[in-house]
């Protein structure tokens, strides 16, 4: 029991998710109402890290839904759960990002180079890491 004046920590979590729950709902409507539009350039980008950042925060609400239940032991998947936040938060940064108004023809190219070299990088530890060395010789 939560002492006077102090709300109880389960009843907190409860109300913050159910608000979680409730923007994940709006974002997921807003996803579904963009699609099939041909957004140009760096739209379709941004547009897919959005769809990447709704996924990854339904999933959060699954794995929160499914560790509570209807128990009232608090067992939570807290590594999971962190690794999740941590990919909506920065799926969050990246859309910003890409979705940012008044950036200059010259500013996007420079973007666009800096997200496609982080691509390549990615690409040649994974091959590498794989001891793939004919993708890992195409990708370096």
């Amino acid at each position: 029991m939560a002492e006077e004046g102090k709300q109880d920590p389960r009843e907190l979590f409860k109300k913050e998710k159910k608000r979680f729950g409730t923007a994940v709902q709006i974002a997921i409507l807003v996803s579904k109402a963009a699609a099939g539009r041909e957004p140009g350039g760096n739209i379709v980008m941004a547009s897919y890290v959005f769809t990447r950042m709704c996924v990854a925060a339904d999933t959060l609400l699954y794995v929160l839904r499914r560790d509570i239940g209807n128990s009232k032991e608090l067992t939570l998947d807290h590594y999971s759960i962190g690794v999740m936040a941590r990919n909506v938060i920065e799926s969050a940064l990246m859309f910003h990002y890409l979705s940012e108004d008044g950036v200059s023809e010259e500013d996007w190219q420079l973007r666009r180079a800096v997200l496609n070299l982080h691509d390549a990088t990615l690409k040649v530890r994974l091959w590498k890491g794989y001891k793939s060395d004919e993708q890992y010789k195409g990708w370096k």
